[in-house]
């Protein structure tokens, strides 16, 4: 392909065009620079070119890339979706990544081809404008870099966030959500932590993370986690490990979690406790935290000593 402006500058003047004109000019048709490794996605094109590396589809980019391109770790590829809305599903293979413009908004589903085995942290990558509907897919492992999550259900082993990640009214259930350095899967530093806005979580590993809004959490480990300033987060049988911050103004609710250390509270924070998890395995009690298992057990000791009262008599 070739710009019409470049065709209009050899013929400004309105005199014949040279040989040397006309055989850059030829040679800027035939000779379209090709971009390596890196495929364009473009919704509006009529026909595939897979000369410039050009598709009307991510569909197509990603068979012709499974066809031609060879994709492994020494040899990634790149597919770029176009900004503005994407209603195509995205499924996300091993060493070909998807970039998103800033501009541009998955509608569409958005998969893992990728089942975790327990090494396979970084062989995804997704990065850039927002995702409406993550899925990912059970058993799957999907890394997200620098990206808004506005919906989803997603079903997954780990999903791991790089960088600047908002996630924002999505349910994550069952699933490890980890930070990343690219280094150590679990470890990022403090300036780039993840937010959770009105996020209602079921299940699974939170680290270094950020809860904005009014947020609630069951059955979570949460490591290094903060309630940000006039915010709220609902904790239920939850363990709360490392540093676990809630800022001036902000509200924490705990029922039934598990507290390694003390809650850090800033200012005018608010912490209002319901009972710290009781195991009762082997107990015969039925209570699963401890405010519920001293009341328990006072009633058990008052009816025993009620029998006892009965036998003297």
């Amino acid at each position: 392909m070739i710009l019409k402006d470049i065709i209009k500058s050899y013929f400004y003047t309105g005199k014949k065009p040279t040989q040397q004109q006309f055989a850059a000019l030829i040679d800027a048709c035939y000779n379209t620079p090709i971009f390596h490794n890196v495929i364009h996605v473009n919704y509006g094109l009529l026909h595939n070119d897979p000369a410039s590396l050009a598709f009307k589809t991510y569909a197509a980019a990603v068979s012709w890339i499974q066809t031609n391109g060879t994709p492994a770790l020494s040899n990634t590829w790149t597919i770029m979706l176009p900004s503005g809305h994407v209603a195509e599903d995205i499924t996300v293979y091993a060493n070909i990544r998807v970039e998103l413009m800033a501009g541009t908004v998955v509608t569409g589903a958005v998969y893992s081809d990728v089942t975790f085995t327990g090494t396979e942290y970084f062989d995804t990558y997704i990065a850039g404008g927002t995702l409406n509907n993550l899925v990912v897919g059970a058993g799957k492992v999907l890394s997200i870099h620098s990206c808004t999550i506005n919906g989803g259900v997603p079903t997954a082993d780990v999903i791991l966030l790089h960088k600047s990640v908002l996630l924002v009214s999505i349910n994550l259930n069952g699933i490890n959500v980890l930070k990343s350095n690219d280094t150590h899967y679990y470890t990022m530093s403090s300036v780039e932590k993840y937010k959770f806005n009105n996020a209602e979580i079921v299940g699974g590993f939170i680290d270094n993370a950020e809860f904005v809004g009014t947020s609630s959490v069951s059955g979570v480990q949460l490591n290094d986690v903060k309630v940000k300033s006039g915010h709220k987060l609902y904790a239920v049988n939850c363990s709360l490990l490392g540093n676990i911050t809630v800022e001036d103004k902000a509200k924490i609710n705990t029922a039934a979690c598990y507290l390694a250390d003390e809650l850090i509270l800033l200012g005018e924070a608010i912490w209002q406790n319901s009972g710290t998890a009781f195991n009762n395995a082997n107990t015969g009690m039925f209570a699963n935290d401890m405010q519920a298992a001293v009341a328990e057990l006072r009633l058990y000791i008052d009816q025993q000593i009620a029998e006892l009262s009965k036998l003297i008599k």
